[in-house]
């Protein structure tokens, strides 16, 4: 959550607006702190409501204008393209590479299997009104989750268009510090001459920010209410056990504040530490869960066992690729010969410095020296650090010499820390059988309904029985077993009736 709320910040107000890191930390998170500790979870509902919103108006706005503004859409994915920022063919299976397709596609899916274990989904699903309105609501979230990616996706190429129509790329000329802040930069550049654009996209990269953090908020301190302190929460009232859980919310969001500001230490984009800080901390949920489900014979001497060597193993590779790991090579260089100095000129010499930055080759440095700056172009340029940056990726390899496991792509980080979890905890738990007393034939309800039938057979789970029928057909099997009761009842009473004989 600190890295959500650290977001937008060094985004949306170091790019747009002369405020403090920490000041303007400090006021977004006191400010959700307040209305989640005032409110409950249902002010968290109705606020995340409307800032979808607001989040989906404003990035199909943006998409809108900058796409028109570099002449189509088609046009933006043309330029894309001819950048090389659109590459949907790498499909090479090594880790260490850190953007793939497999990765990508199996990353994402086990990344995205932590929101369905996540305590804050569970809570939300937990508020519906009935079972079946908690159903449609899940699946409803599917279709909102890939609109929302490819709104994301298209989002990005259009941005990249946008600077590669007016051959400007403010990273590499000095207008920002960060790859972070890029898309506030575009919107504030490209839409400021509509009135709202950049207040919108603004509010968008709040609102996407205040969303997540408050249900984090309030979803923690749920848990420590009703986990940590459950014989505490029995004696009190219910305006005390009220006023508990508000303290309980605003000690959170302090904690998570304070967080925050460690937050900005991280290298790499926002993505990567999602990516990172998921695969730390969400993965060993995740492998809670599969094994609960998947393994009859899982008790709790390996659901610790592997929850506590996941999260050192995914710490220890986190902190390790942070400070050792490999970095992301170097893109494609792009044009600058647009950006203009002061003197509304275009000073050729400065590219040189600009690519020699970013390709870090000091023979690149020697060319920029030799070459007079005014006989080249910017295509000339572009070409040199072209050929420079080929020169020094293949002349030595990129990746660390420290540890091999600290090469490993982010994207991979919630796999591996689920499968941790799960190897460690099925050895243990079927190493301590015995020492945990369990007995038992395991109920068939808390296995998956595709794995369950084979555990029927090898004895671990019991048979099924009427107790895992569907609710609709349980209820009519009592209904017939009440008739039948009735029945003979009835037929008792009758025949009860017609034998005595009567009086005289």
């Amino acid at each position: 959550m600190q890295r959500k709320l650290y977001s937008p910040e060094d985004t949306a107000v170091q790019a747009s607006v002369q405020v403090p890191l920490w000041l303007s930390i400090l006021v977004v998170g006191g400010v959700c702190t307040l209305y989640t500790s005032l409110g409950g979870i249902k002010s968290v509902i109705w606020t995340d409501a409307f800032q979808t919103l607001i989040v989906f108006t404003g990035i199909f706005l943006c998409i809108i204008k900058g796409s028109d503004f570099v002449g189509g859409f088609r046009q933006a994915w043309a330029l894309a393209e001819d950048g090389g920022r659109v590459i949907f063919d790498k499909f090479t299976p090594d880790p260490r590479v850190r953007m793939t397709f497999w990765g990508t596609l199996i990353g994402g899916i086990f990344m995205w299997l932590n929101m369905a274990f996540d305590q804050a989904s569970l809570q939300r699903i937990r508020s519906m009104r009935s079972l079946q309105a908690a159903r449609v609501s899940t699946l409803l979230n599917i279709p909102f989750t890939l609109l929302y990616g490819t709104l994301l996706l298209n989002l990005g190429v259009v941005m990249y268009a946008y600077f590669a129509h007016i051959q400007c790329d403010p990273l590499k000329s000095g207008a920002i510090k960060s790859k972070n802040q890029l898309a506030p930069y575009f919107v504030l550049h490209s839409m400021g001459d509509l009135p709202g654009m950049a207040g919108l996209y603004l509010a968008t990269l709040f609102c996407g920010c205040l969303s997540t953090l408050s249900s984090g908020i309030n979803a923690l301190a749920a848990i420590i209410v009703e986990g940590v302190l459950p014989s505490c929460a029995r004696r009190l009232s219910e305006r005390e056990a009220t006023i508990v859980t508000k303290l309980t919310v605003a000690l959170v969001g302090s904690v998570i504040v304070g967080l925050t500001f460690a937050a900005q230490y991280m290298r790499g984009p926002v993505t990567q530490m999602v990516g990172s800080i998921n695969g730390s901390f969400g993965s060993p949920v995740v492998g809670v869960f599969l094994l609960s489900s998947l393994v009859p014979w899982a008790n709790k001497y390996g659901v610790a066992t592997g929850v506590i060597s996941s999260v050192a193993f995914m710490l220890t590779l986190t902190l390790g690729g942070q400070m050792h790991g490999v970095l992301p090579r170097p893109l494609t260089p792009a044009s600058v010969s647009q950006c203009h100095l002061s003197n509304n000129t275009v000073n050729v010499h400065t590219n040189y410095i600009i690519l020699q930055s970013a390709l870090n080759s000091s023979a690149y440095l020697d060319s920029a020296q030799t070459v007079p700056a005014h006989s080249l172009d910017n295509s000339s340029l572009l070409r040199i650090a072209h050929v420079q940056h080929t020169d020094s990726t293949s002349s030595s390899s990129p990746y660390s010499a420290k540890f091999f496991l600290f090469d490993i792509s982010y994207e991979w980080y919630t796999v591996l820390g689920t499968l941790v979890c799960m190897v460690i905890g099925i050895l243990v738990s079927f190493l301590t059988r015995n020492a945990a007393q369990e007995t038992d034939q395991l109920d068939p309800k808390l296995i998956m309904p595709f794995c369950r039938k084979f555990w029927i057979r090898r004895g671990y789970v019991k048979p099924e029985t009427h107790s895992v029928l569907d609710p609709l057909q349980a209820l009519k099997r009592n209904l017939l077993e009440i008739e039948r009761e009735a029945d003979s009842h009835f037929e008792v009473v009758k025949n009860r009736n017609f034998c005595e004989k009567p009086e005289a």
